[in-house]
């Protein structure tokens, strides 16, 4: 008859501590003592100086949730429809290789020069932009696909307008800056949704304290 209790029976044996120092014996019996390596993690170093600027410039004419709403659909869709045409001047034996494709390594070049992980972010916007214009208008033909595009472009001019006038309650970006108001919208886009998610959050919160020490100045 067995004189220990079922406890006992069942009792994990206790491993002896780590020890220090090149114990290979030790190191056998006991693999889970074994120290990690640690994993370096690459630091990128992300924003240019003016990051924080272009797009404070861009965002105090998009203040408004609503506007802002609207612009989040609008600005990829204006785009989308800048580069259908644009896919019409290719490369005789591959059209993916066309103006669009061009005009979206340049942005992607310029976004990249102001932020890496946004930048990056945005040079997929924009790739995928010019990759959707490329293959609508293989798929419908040019006159359809123009005709489509004509369409989604004064649509969506029609609800930033708007959202500018009925929200906003101000002119659009172009009045004041055209250039910027050609250059930045896919990325304040980019960086609005990703910091709405919670993706660096506080990058959102500095460039409205940015926005508003430039009123106090003002």
């Amino acid at each position: 008859m067995f004189t220990s209790s079922p406890r006992s029976l069942y009792t994990t044996p206790k491993l002896d501590p780590p020890r220090t120092g090149t114990d290979r014996t030790h190191d056998a019996v006991y693999p889970r003592y074994k120290a990690r390596p640690e994993i370096p993690i690459p630091i990128i170093a992300t924003m240019s100086s003016s990051f924080i600027a272009e797009i404070a410039n861009y965002r105090v004419h998009h203040l408004n949730s609503v506007n802002v709403a609207l612009h989040r659909v609008c600005i990829p869709a204006v785009y989308f429809t800048m580069m259908v045409p644009m896919t019409l001047l290719s490369l005789p034996h591959n059209a993916y290789v066309n103006l669009a494709t061009v005009v979206a390594s340049l942005y992607s070049a310029y976004y990249l020069s102001l932020d890496v992980p946004y930048g990056l972010i945005g040079s997929g916007l924009m790739a995928a932009l010019a990759y959707g214009g490329t293959k609508f208008q293989l798929t419908y033909g040019p006159r359809l696909a123009l005709l489509a595009s004509l369409a989604i472009w004064i649509l969506s001019g029609v609800g930033q307008a708007y959202g500018h006038k009925y929200h906003e309650g101000g002119a659009p970006a172009a009045g004041e800056n055209p250039k910027q108001a050609f250059l930045m919208p896919p990325l304040f886009v980019v960086v609005e949704l990703g910091t709405s998610l919670g993706y660096r959050r506080s990058l959102m919160q500095t460039i409205d304290r940015h926005i508003q020490e430039s009123r106090n100045k003002d």
